[in-house]
């Protein structure tokens, strides 16, 4: 999957049917170019285990610093922080 339909989560996915499914790709699209724009980082879709349809990894090194999730009508985060 190349990067520009990497950052693009298909309608398909979250819906954008409802308003709140439009805002939510929307948010899905800013979170992506705004972490985009300061990280290089490695980036993978994955499944989303049992509660989520998809998983979006931002990683570098070897350890992932945050990941987005996806499934009908909903999106979620998760942000690690590493202790140096």
């Amino acid at each position: 999957m190349d990067t520009a339909s990497q950052i693009n989560l298909p309608c398909s996915i979250i819906g954008c049917a409802k308003p709140h499914e439009e805002v939510l790709h929307k948010v899905w699209q800013a979170l992506c170019s705004a972490i985009d724009e300061k990280y290089d980082m490695e980036r993978l879709w994955n499944t989303g285990g049992k509660k989520w349809t998809y998983e979006y990894k931002y990683r570098r090194g070897g350890k992932t610093l945050c990941s987005l999730y996806a499934k009908g009508g909903c999106v979620g985060s998760m942000i690690i922080f590493w202790e140096r």
